[in-house]
């Protein structure tokens, strides 16, 4: 579980730490450990935060692909009280 301060760290450097401490071109699973709960996602809470999370997505889509690495499988979403950790 993360828990995001803004005040210590910068949305983009949330977003930085998310891509590259993971493997966002993979569908379902992390590694050896498969299942929708392994899903790569990033759950905003609002349209600017959505619109960060896009154009960054996009930006390490492109270096991926340059390395000869597939597409990002990562889900952008809204939070909802579904997907919050109680």
């Amino acid at each position: 579980m993360v828990v995001f301060d803004p005040a210590k760290r910068s949305y983009e450097q949330l977003l930085k730490t998310f891509f590259e401490e993971h493997d966002p071109t993979q569908v379902m699973r992390q590694g050896n450990d498969h299942g929708t709960q392994y899903r790569s996602a990033i759950f905003v809470t609002g349209e600017t935060q959505r619109e960060i999370a896009v154009a960054t997505l996009r930006d390490y889509e492109a270096s991926l692909a340059n390395a000869g690495f597939g597409r990002i499988a990562t889900e952008i979403t809204p939070i909802s009280s579904e997907s919050r950790v109680p």
